[in-house]
């Protein structure tokens, strides 16, 4: 669902859903979530770059997905690492 690419230092992570505007889903949101918990350990890495295939960046959370159930463990994560950006300061 999302392409890693590296050159020398640099990592391209390209969220591959461009049928559906890179719209997060479960499986999506899953696999950036422990990208980017391997790519923070690995000292080599000096630059991530985050984009989307296609006409758009990323449309936000896949619609399907929002019927995800409060207490899910899914509905855990989303909160969790929202809450984890909202503390580095992104808006």
């Amino acid at each position: 669902m999302f392409l890693v690419l590296t050159e020398n230092d640099i990592v391209n992570v390209i969220l591959n859903r461009p049928d559906k505007h890179n719209a997060l889903n479960m499986d999506l949101f899953k696999q950036l979530t422990a990208t980017a918990m391997e790519l923070r350990d690995d000292k080599s890495v000096r630059a991530v770059i985050l984009s989307g295939a296609g006409p758009s960046f990323c449309s936000g959370l896949d619609v399907k997905v929002s019927g995800v159930h409060e207490k899910s463990d899914e509905a855990m994560m989303i909160r969790r690492v929202s809450r984890g950006a909202e503390r580095r300061g992104a808006k």
